[in-house]
């Protein structure tokens, strides 16, 4: 598993193009690393001994964090592709975006995985 982030972090990492197709890539890639890390941190709930090690709790604190940095930068994404995407539909828009090469961009959607609640059956042990 750890592995499985690795190569996805590099992935997304090197795709630094501003395209719309090569941003949509670059969601697609981050939402994937984003569960994978998830997966991983949910793993560690069956490793007691580690999950109250020291830097195991300052490494899933880190991640609450930076998870809540990612959803407030991703509104704000939205918010300027929304008038970005206005702009280049409102005259005289389409004929400067057009002179200067400019194209709307895609939204950030979260993926429908990321959207569902995670499964906890089997990590609390049997219910009543």
């Amino acid at each position: 598993m750890l592995t499985e982030v690795t190569r996805l972090r590099e992935e997304a990492r090197q795709t630094t193009s501003t395209t719309p197709t090569a941003v949509g890539k670059r969601f697609a890639l981050e939402g994937e690393l984003g569960q994978r890390v998830g997966q991983l941190l949910v793993s560690l709930e069956a490793y007691p001994e580690l999950k109250a090690d020291r830097p195991v709790m300052e490494a899933q604190q880190t991640w609450t964090e930076i998870e809540a940095q990612i959803t407030a930068s991703r509104r704000f994404y939205n918010a300027a592709v929304n008038q970005l995407n206005n702009a280049i539909q409102i005259f005289p828009g389409p004929m400067i975006a057009g002179i200067a090469g400019v194209a709307a961009m895609p939204f950030f959607e979260a993926p429908a995985a990321a959207r569902t609640a995670p499964s906890v059956e089997g990590l609390l042990g049997p219910t009543p």
